[in-house]
């Protein structure tokens, strides 16, 4: 930690709100107490009808790391570009509101980029319900170069398309305005995800599950985030993307296993 501590290479931590409750505060808890220091937190609030500001700004107080960002509500993708307009980080990562990270959550990530030089680092997550542990998804700990991903780790790599529990590269998104497309209803996650994929030459697993992810919280950025199989229903016209990035990491020959599954009317 402490060598980290010297180096000052900042991380930015965007977090869209709304309309979290008490779980805000601890979501934002969990990112203070972050071993890596060297962090500024964007608290971006997306018209919240609850007490958000109110946490948002005895935070920003506390914590010169923490930033508060008002904005009308616009929904989660607005509320993400926002975030990264403000950023300054070498580095980004994302944390929904309603969610919470272990202490060591940043830290892990940046231990890898610094020992692989990859573009893009992923760890898995514990899901949460109803406040209680429950199932983990963990990845095994790999670095790949992008041409020498097989089958199995293209398909981990979707095994979810949200930007949380990943670190991504500032300048990979900055210089090239990759944005969360905000007129679509479902797969902003994805297409942001891809475009960043495109641009990447290696990639770092992590065994860590250090993200809390809140399951079916009603109202919360949870409860809207779709099953892989009706994600796909409503992104046909994303396939092709799909299949493009598969071409270029030389595995264009199969198909994500859910299109099999599932029966287009």
């Amino acid at each position: 930690t402490n060598y980290y501590r010297f180096i000052r290479i900042m991380v930015s931590i965007i977090v869209p709100i709304y309309n979290s409750g008490d779980k805000l505060r601890t979501c934002l808890n969990s990112i203070k107490l972050q071993s890596y220091h060297d962090i500024e937190v964007l608290m971006v609030n997306d018209g919240s009808k609850d007490n958000s500001s109110v946490i948002c700004e005895e935070f920003a107080k506390d914590d010169n790391r923490f930033i508060y960002i008002q904005q009308e509500n616009a929904g989660v993708s607005v509320a993400r570009n926002n975030g990264l307009s403000h950023s300054h980080g070498d580095y980004i990562c994302f944390i929904d509101s309603d969610d919470s990270v272990e202490l060591h959550y940043v830290e892990c990530m940046m231990k890898a980029i610094k020992d692989t030089h990859a573009d893009i680092v992923l760890q898995g997550l514990t899901n949460v319900y109803a406040g209680k542990e429950g199932d983990k998804k963990k990845f095994p700990d790999l670095t790949v170069k992008v041409g020498e991903l097989d089958d199995k780790m293209f398909e981990e790599l979707f095994y979810f398309c949200g930007p949380y529990c990943k670190l991504f590269r500032a300048d990979y998104i900055h210089h090239n305005k990759i944005k969360f497309p905000k007129d679509l209803a479902y797969g902003e996650d994805f297409v942001f995800y891809v475009t960043y994929l495109f641009l990447c030459k290696s990639i770092a697993f992590l065994s860590e599950t250090c993200y809390n992810y809140s399951v079916g919280v009603n109202g919360s950025l949870s409860s809207v985030r779709l099953h892989p199989d009706k994600f796909w229903v409503n992104q046909v016209n994303r396939r092709g993307k799909y299949k493009q990035l598969r071409k270029q990491y030389g595995i264009e020959h199969s198909f994500y296993p859910t299109e099999n599954k599932i029966k287009l009317v």
